[in-house]
């Protein structure tokens, strides 16, 4: 029932009720007097006449009396609560922030590489500046590196860009030879001249096995390329090679000589007192990481085994500081792959002895190395397997009497 029909029925034993009320809100006796009639009770001798008051149009629904609510005493306010004096506020002083990591003794980081990293790289050293070459996301690029003043600058680009090359220096230019122009292509045999007073490029004679991942070494005014895989993407095989062939700048020719006693590829190569040592490599593809080091005698033209390396290893960077061969990083396995290496092997000729040096500050394969006034400079690498993007642009300068 709604709020108007409750007020329409009044029944009779709510009479005394509606007195009360009446009463209470000082409403005119003849209104008491007409609801108790029309409620069926007796009606009350009236005291005096009082006017009528004014007829309400049938049509109009009575409007109850509005009740004005008692509006109750406010609650006394409680005394106030005695409160102690309030200490300072204790300052929380902000935490500084971690300090950068020490690198070990010996090692110094300098400019990265501009524009992307690069890894799978090459580099060469010319008048005391390095050339820094191709590689995994930099195959056209040519970077000068100045070590003296720590700065890049950006030089003309290959004719073609290469992956897994090789580069050595002749009479004031510079061999870029072999690689594959991508990770999808198959192996090249293109040789590349780069004239630095120029800064030109010349397409050489060809290499007479096409491959990548080959080491080079120039002794004598001659380059020797040596190993490598042929990669042939058409039927997605590849062969590790034992091939050696020699450039002859002069003449523009290649020559073939007494091939690796073991098929090596992603080897290190080091010339010390006019031989070529090949350090480590991978004997097959995609496994078969060694430890062994041969030497090569171009005059003789042979090979002859030396100690091994403390550990297995592909894709290092090698260089030779003070009469001493330097193997820095590289892959420990090709099979499931873990992180690359950060160690740093030292090898003595003269004993044919090695030695392990403290750690580089970083993990990495696939860098490159060169040697500018005593001092060791590595370029780019990766910590994991292709594509362990992103590669690296560090640049690392590293002093072996310095180091621990």
């Amino acid at each position: 029932m709604t709020i108007l029909g409750l007020l329409r029925v009044r029944p009779p034993h709510r009479t005394i009720s509606m007195i009360v009320h009446y009463v209470v809100c000082g409403l005119p006796i003849v209104s008491l007097l007409v609801a108790l009639a029309a409620c069926g009770a007796p009606a009350a001798t009236p005291v005096s006449e009082a006017p009528a008051p004014s007829p309400m149009p049938a049509s109009a629904t009575p409007v109850p009396p509005t009740l004005t609510a008692t509006a109750e005493p406010p609650a006394p306010t409680p005394p106030p609560t005695a409160t102690a004096t309030p200490e300072p506020p204790t300052e929380t002083p902000t935490p500084e922030p971690p300090a950068p990591t020490q690198a070990p003794p010996g090692w110094v980081q300098r400019a990265e590489i501009p524009g992307s990293g690069r890894s799978a790289v090459a580099a060469a050293v010319l008048d005391d500046k390095v050339y820094v070459m191709g590689g995994l996301d930099g195959e056209l690029e040519v970077l000068e590196y100045d070590p003296a003043t720590d700065t890049w600058a950006e030089k003309a680009s290959m004719l073609k860009g290469m992956v897994f090359a090789s580069a050595s220096v002749v009479d004031g230019k510079i061999y870029f030879m072999g690689g594959a122009p991508s990770m999808a292509d198959s192996s090249h045999a293109l040789v590349q001249e780069y004239n630095p007073a120029a800064d030109t490029w010349t397409e050489k004679a060809s290499l007479p096995t096409p491959r990548e991942g080959l080491s080079s070494a120039a002794v004598d005014g001659r380059i020797y390329a040596i190993g490598g895989t042929q990669w042939d993407v058409t039927t997605s095989g590849g062969l590790v090679v034992s091939s050696v062939e020699m450039y002859d700048p002069a003449t523009d020719t290649w020559a073939p000589k007494a091939p690796l006693p073991r098929p090596r590829t992603y080897a290190g190569a080091a010339i010390l007192d006019g031989k070529i040592y090949v350090l480590g490599g991978a004997t097959r593809v995609g496994e078969g990481v060694s430890s062994s080091m041969l030497m090569y005698d171009p005059g003789t033209d042979t090979w002859t085994e030396k100690s091994p390396m403390p550990g297995q290893r592909a894709l290092s960077a090698a260089a030779v500081h003070d009469g001493r061969i330097y193997v820095f990083g590289g892959a420990e396995s090709f099979t499931e792959p873990p992180p690359a290496s950060s160690t740093v092997f030292e090898y003595d000729p003269a004993a044919d002895t090695w030695t392990e040096r403290g750690n580089m500050p970083f993990e990495r394969r696939g860098m490159a190395a060169a040697v500018v006034s005593g001092k060791v400079y590595l370029f780019g690498g990766s910590k994991t397997a292709y594509p362990g993007r992103p590669f690296s642009r560090e640049v690392w300068e590293y002093d072996p009497e310095a180091a621990d």
